[in-house]
């Protein structure tokens, strides 16, 4: 009997979402770098994210409503079904970039992620 394609398809998926736990480990570290490149990638999603939703409502959900208004039943329901749903996923997708932003610069955050200075030496 031959492997379906579905088992290798997850396997490989399996061990690429691995690799991914553990170079998330490496951020359970409280390194500072890691508090870094966590708001690094949340900049970086929260701006193509916000780039996608401009680029979806102008090259798809406006035509698509456009069209939309030209038809009638189920075909106008579909497409404007379609928009909202597109515009609802894409804000939700935002839910996660912006609350790691917001966390990881917030003060007793910040705190966690640089070490204790070392008590003053004694003078004399």
């Amino acid at each position: 009997m031959q492997r379906p394609a579905a088992v290798t398809t997850f396997g490989i998926l399996n061990i690429v979402f691995a690799v991914f736990g553990v170079f998330g480990l490496l951020l359970l570290r409280v390194e500072n770098w890691g508090r870094k490149l966590s708001i690094g990638y949340a900049i970086y999603a929260i701006f193509f994210g916000i780039l996608g939703a401009v680029m979806n409502f102008i090259f798809l959900f406006r035509p698509m409503l456009e069209e939309a208004a030209q038809k009638q039943g189920s075909e106008a329901a579909g497409a404007i079904g379609g928009a909202v749903a597109g515009s609802i996923g894409g804000f939700i997708g935002l839910v996660y970039p912006i609350l790691l932003l917001i966390f990881m610069t917030r003060p007793k955050v910040v705190a966690a992620f640089h070490p204790p200075s070392p008590p003053p030496l004694p003078l004399g």
